[in-house]
This record gives C-alpha cells, sequence and structure tokens, in this order.
C-alpha cells in the first residue's frame, strides 16, 4: 500500500518521503503546515469531519476515536484565493497506526514529510 501510495503521490508531481515515517500513536492524526500555504485534513468516511484550517508554521493534532476499520484521509492545501488542492489521499486504520506529516513545499510543488 505504501508504494500506491508513493506511486501515486510522485505521478501528481507530489515529493514524498517514506511513508512508514508517518506512523504516530494509534488514533492520533496530527498534521504541520511547514509550506507557504494553509492545510487541512478531511476525513469523508466520517461525514467530511475535518480539521482546522493550519496556517503556515502552525499545528494541529486530534485523537480520533478508536474506530477499528481503514477509512480515506485526504490532505489539502490551500490557495491565496481559498480554493483547495489535493496533496495526498490514503487509506488508513488509524486504530493500527496514527499519522504525523509535515505538508511544506509551494502551492505549485507540495511536500509530503512523513
Amino acid at each position: 500500500m505504501t508504494a500506491v501510495v508513493a506511486m501515486v503521490a510522485v505521478l501528481l508531481g507530489v515529493a514524498v518521503a517514506p511513508a512508514s515515517a508517518s506512523d504516530y500513536f494509534p488514533d492520533y492524526v496530527s498534521i504541520k503546515a511547514s509550506g507557504n500555504y494553509s492545510a487541512e485534513v478531511v476525513f469523508p468516511d466520517r461525514g467530511g469531519y475535518s480539521s482546522t484550517v493550519v496556517a503556515p508554521g502552525g499545528t494541529w493534532t486530534k485523537k480520533m476515536s478508536n474506530l477499528n476499520y481503514t477509512e480515506t484521509i485526504e490532505f489539502y492545501g490551500y490557495y491565496s484565493s481559498g480554493q483547495t488542492f489535493l496533496i495526498l489521499r490514503l487509506q488508513r486504520n488509524l486504530h493500527s497506526r496514527g499519522i504525523l506529516l509535515g505538508l511544506g513545499g509551494t502551492t505549485a510543488r507540495p511536500v509530503v514529510q512523513g
């Protein structure tokens, strides 16, 4: 699965650090907006629940409920106009492995730092 996510990211022009580095405490999700854009994480399988919009330099960490199923998780960046762009979409069972990601780079070339 890690190889598939990395390959999709490369095809989309997103630089990706090794996905194994993004493992975090079970049930937790943490993002750091380390690029020149704001970022957000969205959980479509949880009715579209999302983080707050994280300004550059900011972080968001949340202990999600310990549901034991694989779900879709999407990471978005924001252009200065307020429109969003998809950085990364993945499938993860947060109860098994949480997520710790830095979303860096620029709007023209986002970088996922795991």
